[in-house]
């Protein structure tokens, strides 16, 4: 058994799953799949009923542009299947915890790069640390994450 996500967004119509990841799963003899809808950052998520390997290996390629090979259906159409409501009533469960948009979200992680290779520069040769020094080190880093101010 193995679970498929998807997360709601707006223009988001399909429930895609990876077509190379699909065929890993059924090598591994993998029997179904529980599907799973949420929203970024929400407290919580819908589970539906089994999606069974035979079902998935059925669905065609969505009618979208992807960079990976993908297998789905529509999200309209798995909500009323697997869910047993409507779409809307579906999204109405899993409310948005998003508390900054995606550009923000693209700046943060940049600079935490930029950070973490310069956390990473001023931290001594862990290889070579005994235990205590080691923790105290790991302690220091903590320290400093924490006090990262915001740009």
């Amino acid at each position: 058994m193995e679970a498929k996500a998807h997360v709601l967004a707006p223009g988001k119509r399909w429930f895609m799953v990876n077509r190379r990841a699909h065929e890993r799963s059924l090598a591994r003899n993998a029997e179904g799949y529980v599907p799973l809808i949420t929203a970024l950052g929400a407290p919580r998520a819908q589970v539906g009923s089994l999606l069974t390997t035979d079902e998935l290996s059925g669905w065609g390629a969505p009618t979208v542009s992807l960079g990976d090979p993908a297998i789905g259906v529509r999200l309209q159409a798995l909500a009323t299947s697997h869910f047993g409501r409507p779409l809307r009533a579906l999204e109405n469960t899993v409310p948005s915890g998003v508390v900054i948009d995606e550009g923000e979200l693209a700046a943060t992680a940049a600079r935490a790069g930029a950070d973490f290779d310069a956390w990473r520069r001023e931290l001594p040769d862990l290889a070579r640390l005994p235990a205590k020094a080691l923790r105290d080190a790991v302690t220091q880093a903590r320290a400093r994450i924490e006090r990262v101010p915001d740009h």
